[in-house]
């Protein structure tokens, strides 16, 4: 009768774990993980243009609306005293997926860590971090996207863009899309990026002017290539400030990448 008994309790608990199987596997699958890198022609940041060509590797880990991204800028001619072929930059962003129970758009709310290599002299002197809210909405012809960034250190500024972009299947495997968009900062983030000896910039407004091409090619389930060219110009009133620290204030730059879903 114990036998019995033991044969039937061995029996419900492997019962259990067969049935607890799937769940297990399932969670393991719900980590995503997502790799790119792209070479560049220039870094350009927000209008902001830093080095010439670059390397742009990067990271992103997501499970359920948790995300975190890490980025790199490993610049191959550097500026602004900075040498070649050298890790200049890596940012780390969290963020949080807010849940929905439709489809027409996305809202992301989290935090971005920006690091440097110091550079003396340079407008690169400072890490911060930005607190920062995305929303993109779908379903629409146009894509807009709108985010609000607020510095929480170097400057205490905050930074806004407004972008649309329109899609285009070419086939199964290929997309192009035609986008643009516009920055606009306060007096804070204007006078920490764009203020020289000679000229304080103090008021806020549009910053930066975009229009942009891209193009993509699914390869695989896993790998994609891609292509991008973009022209970026600032407003006059920021552009001596612009040409002073940065060297330019208009640039046509461009690029390929490579991504990878693990």
């Amino acid at each position: 009768m114990k036998k019995m008994l033991l044969t039937v309790v061995m029996g419900a608990v492997a019962g259990l774990v067969v049935a607890q199987e799937p769940l297990i596997i399932q969670e393991q699958v719900d980590v995503e993980m997502f790799g790119e890198i792209g070479l560049f022609s220039a870094y350009v940041f927000r209008g902001q243009i830093f080095d010439d060509s670059n390397l742009k590797p990067e990271l992103t880990v997501t499970k359920g609306p948790v995300s975190l991204n890490i980025l790199g800028i490993y610049n191959l001619d550097g500026k602004d005293g900075r040498e070649d072929n050298d890790l200049t930059e890596t940012d780390f962003t969290l963020s949080y997926r807010i849940p929905d129970n439709t489809d027409d758009f996305d809202v992301d709310v989290g935090i971005i860590k920006y690091t440097f290599n110091h550079v003396d002299g340079s407008v690169l002197d400072s890490d911060t971090e930005e607190l920062f809210v995305k929303a993109v909405f779908h379903n629409i012809i146009l894509m807009p996207e709108v985010a609000l960034y607020k510095d929480m250190d170097a400057n205490k500024g905050w930074y806004a863009s407004l972008a649309l972009a329109h899609p285009l299947e070419i086939s199964e495997a290929m997309t192009l899309e035609a986008g643009a968009s516009i920055g606009l900062a306060d007096g804070g983030y204007n006078k920490a990026n764009y203020s020289t000896q000679a000229k304080t910039v103090s008021g806020g407004g549009v910053n930066d002017y975009n229009v942009s091409l891209k193009a993509s090619y699914v390869v695989t389930d896993d790998i994609t290539v891609g292509a991008l060219v973009q022209y970026t110009l600032l407003d006059d009133k920021i552009d001596s400030g612009a040409r002073k620290n940065y060297g330019a204030d208009n640039a046509l730059w461009g690029g390929i990448n490579l991504s990878y879903t693990f």
